[in-house]
């Protein structure tokens, strides 16, 4: 994303139709000058803001192209999701590929979920018990653990179909030939593309062996795997994002914690916006911030980012529908996010599926870029893990092999806190605040998203105790914000 002087009056300026200004020139004692770009502007090019709807238009929101419409690439898609989920039960229920240490980690998985759930399951102290009660067809647990199994083993088709996603588009922007066998071995394949203490070596949560990677497909399979790399290039990611997400409700049998409103493309923009422009703001009034660690022999910058909170589902969609929007721009920096919860619902897997999404989005923007798709995803890849585990400048000449590997730590952290406890918000606001402040750099910024004040008169003592730590740089009210 470029880097650019942030003007908040550009907000207001309108354009005639078809411009899309990124420049501003100016004549001065005979000469044009022209200036870095502008802030850029959240209207939609296809159907400006300002334009009067008429017709059957004005019943539609402005700017949109039908995204949320089932195409058939995504009819395709869930029926290739649905094979390969039974195929990944079948795998499970017959522990194929599981020895004790996974069997152990699955356990876990399941308490967490039993916790999610409110499920007691105080019989059930260890996965053995765990994995014989999952074989007795007369379990008092039954209903619960097949609802963790349909769950689980879905999420496993998810992330591999995700992997053969990742695989394709490397597949087809550097011209190798297709191969099954990368399919059916997506690790196997990424591991010997970005191999390991090569300068390529890709340090992903998602390449890890974990409880989600032991799958391997049955043979009667591999016909959808060849459908799914034929297609997947077709699918956006609110396609998949939504159409994951409802699976996972029917599943469940409860509706995910998910806002509209946070998940539209003009939120992302405004909030990546803020993430890369208000430190520059900030700066021109002498303000000092760390400059983004920068990648060698290279000008783009990385920033690291952790997003936390509720909603986690819908502040990524926002975040990749901007990074998309903006794709076609010469990028200075780049926004490195990291979804990171606490729970069944926004733990391991949402962080697995948004890494997946990460590293797909930067094989597929490599091109624009200027750059080798394999090379580029390593280097921001490598630069984002150098720059989340060293917060001491004096180490920067260290090679990413001795990276302290037990603590991340952010340029920026999004903390969206939209459902609070009915009673001492304020204390769980602040609460929340010097929790995550552990994981932020020096002179970083934490990005709070929240329905209620912070700053009431009542809570002046801890409000103040607050800013002894932290200083305030700025407050966006929304709330009298209408409309959509």
């Amino acid at each position: 994303m470029n880097r650019k002087p942030f003007k908040a009056n550009h907000w207001f300026i309108k354009q005639s139709n078809g411009q899309n200004q990124t420049s501003a020139e100016s004549v001065k004692n005979g000469k044009r000058h022209i200036h870095s770009p502008t802030f850029p502007t959240f209207k939609n090019t296809e159907v400006p803001f300002e334009q009067e709807q008429t017709g059957i238009n004005k019943f539609f929101t402005p700017g949109w192209t039908g995204g949320s419409l089932i195409s058939k690439d995504v009819k395709k898609f869930l029926a290739v999701l649905n094979n390969l989920h039974k195929d990944v039960a079948y795998s499970f229920l017959n522990q194929a590929n599981l020895n004790k240490r996974l069997k152990a980690k699955i356990f876990d998985e399941f308490l967490s979920f039993a916790e999610s759930q409110a499920i007691n399951c105080t019989h059930m102290d260890d996965y053995p018990k765990f994995f014989k009660e999952l074989k007795d067809e007369d379990s008092a647990y039954r209903e619960p653990l097949d609802q963790f199994i349909n769950i689980y083993t879905f999420r496993i088709a998810v992330i591999f179909l995700l992997k053969i996603r990742f695989i394709s588009v490397i597949l087809k922007q550097t011209n190798q030939k297709f191969n099954i066998k990368n399919l059916v071995y997506p690790n196997s394949y990424l591991t010997g593309v970005f191999q390991k203490g090569s300068s390529r070596e890709l340090k992903a949560k998602s390449l890890e062996q974990n409880i989600f990677s032991w799958y391997k497909p049955n043979e009667n399979i591999h016909a959808d795997l060849q459908d799914i790399y034929a297609f997947s290039d077709n699918l956006s990611i609110t396609e998949i994002i939504k159409n994951i997400s409802i699976q996972s409700e029917k599943i469940l049998n409860q509706q995910n914690p998910y806002s509209h409103a946070l998940s539209h493309k003009n939120f992302g923009l405004f909030l990546n916006s803020l993430l890369i422009n208000f430190p520059l703001w900030l700066n021109t009034f002498n303000h000092r911030f760390n400059s983004p660690y920068r990648l060698s022999n290279d000008g783009m910058e990385v920033i690291s980012c952790k997003f936390d909170g509720n909603f986690l589902e819908s502040l990524s969609l926002s975040h990749w529908l901007a990074q998309e929007n903006n794709q076609n721009i010469k990028w200075e920096q780049i926004l490195c996010p990291d979804f990171k919860g606490g729970d069944f619902e926004t733990g391991l897997y949402i962080k697995i599926v948004n890494e997946l999404q990460f590293l797909t989005f930067l094989a597929q923007i490599a091109n624009k870029q200027g750059r080798n798709s394999i090379d580029f995803v390593s280097k921001v890849v490598r630069g984002h893990l150098y720059n989340r585990k060293n917060s001491n400048e004096v180490q920067k000449s260290l090679l990413i092999n001795d990276v302290n590997m037990t603590h991340s730590t952010y340029d920026r952290i999004i903390l969206n806190i939209t459902e609070t406890p009915k009673n001492n918000v304020q204390h769980y606001l602040i609460n929340q605040i010097q929790q995550n402040s552990r994981d932020l750099k020096e002179n970083g910024l934490i990005y709070l998203i929240s329905s209620k004040k912070l700053f009431v008169h009542s809570q002046k003592s801890k409000i103040g105790s607050l800013l002894k730590d932290y200083k305030l740089e700025g407050i966006f009210d929304l709330e009298q914000l209408k409309g959509k």
